[in-house]
């Protein structure tokens, strides 16, 4: 049954990052610098700009070259939200005279679509580079996840990476929910049989280590 958010997966999401701890993926710390609605939009643009870049590597192979992109747009925009709702930050900002009208919901919506994509692309290029680091492929699709539960991309990564993680009844769930979004897509059929085949595996393993337990 789905949840008030519109997807039945949306609270093992919540359960997954929690579980996670999910740290930050940007390699390298930035500072925000401006906190005004002029300056968000600034930063939407340039990160916006390093991910077209990106898209442009993705489609050319170049992974690592892409991921670097797509991880300094997401430079651009870290913390850029909390200070600019943060309450204090804005009276001390009115004390030096800036401007501290807070972004529109529409503004909002501008950094967290690139959120989302630069985290989607993230987890697609990390797919395709060795060694493929499940774990982190799974943090990013999370990310996605927790902004948009019912990401169709993201759910699948995430199953995907569950399953190279050996974590059959997570990634049972995400694929589950990526089905629901996309019935029909190949992929996503191809990995949920996988899913359903090794948890036959674990089964009968469980069985026979518990029948050489008893004698």
């Amino acid at each position: 049954m789905a949840d008030a958010d519109g997807c039945s997966t949306n609270l093992f999401v919540k359960e997954q990052g929690a579980v996670g701890g999910l740290t930050e993926a940007d390699p390298e710390q930035a500072n925000v610098g401006t906190t005004c609605v002029e300056g968000l939009k600034e930063r939407v643009v340039l990160a916006k700009d390093f991910k077209n870049a990106g898209n442009v590597y993705y489609r050319a192979g170049k992974y690592r070259d892409a991921a670097g992109r797509y991880h300094r747009a997401l430079l651009q925009l870290r913390g850029l939200l909390d200070s600019c709702e943060n309450e204090q930050t804005a009276i001390s900002l009115s004390l030096l005279g800036h401007k501290t009208a807070k972004p529109s919901k529409k503004e909002l919506q501008a950094v967290q679509s690139v959120e989302i994509d630069c985290y989607n692309n993230l987890a697609a290029c990390m797919l395709h580079m060795e060694p493929v680091k499940y774990e982190r492929i799974k943090e990013y699709c999370i990310r996605v996840l927790e902004r948009q539960p019912c990401n169709g991309k993201a759910l699948y990564r995430a199953g995907v990476a569950c399953f190279h993680l050996d974590d059959c009844y997570a990634a049972s769930t995400f694929l589950s929910g990526a089905q629901e979004i996309q019935p029909g897509d190949p992929n996503i059929d191809k990995y949920i049989q996988m899913t359903k085949a090794k948890l036959g595996t674990h089964l009968e393993e469980e069985k026979a280590m518990y029948k050489a337990m008893l004698g």
